[in-house]
């Protein structure tokens, strides 16, 4: 496996953000939640909505769920969290 593809697989595993953007973007769900499967819409709506964790956090808790999704929606993803936080680049 190639470092790049090493690098994307692992894509903000273990990084706190350190840039987020303001935070009252927050109520709206990510567009990429509708290429998702009943069970992962789920599993990522609960964490977008847990009012206990900060976007930080949300995203960190995203970030884990990266291997299950497709190659379209990780594209996708990876779009709305760099838009979300400037802080890592992938």
């Amino acid at each position: 496996m190639s470092n790049q593809q090493d690098s994307s697989r692992n894509f903000g595993r273990g990084v706190e953000s350190t840039n987020p953007i303001d935070p009252t973007s927050q109520t709206q769900l990510p567009d990429f939640i509708n290429d998702l499967n009943v069970q992962q819409k789920a599993i990522f709506q609960m964490i977008w909505n847990n009012p206990e964790l900060s976007l930080n956090e949300k995203i960190a808790c995203m970030d884990e769920l990266m291997d299950k999704l497709t190659l379209e929606t990780k594209k996708k993803y990876r779009s709305w969290r760099f838009e979300h936080d400037k802080s890592t680049v992938g």
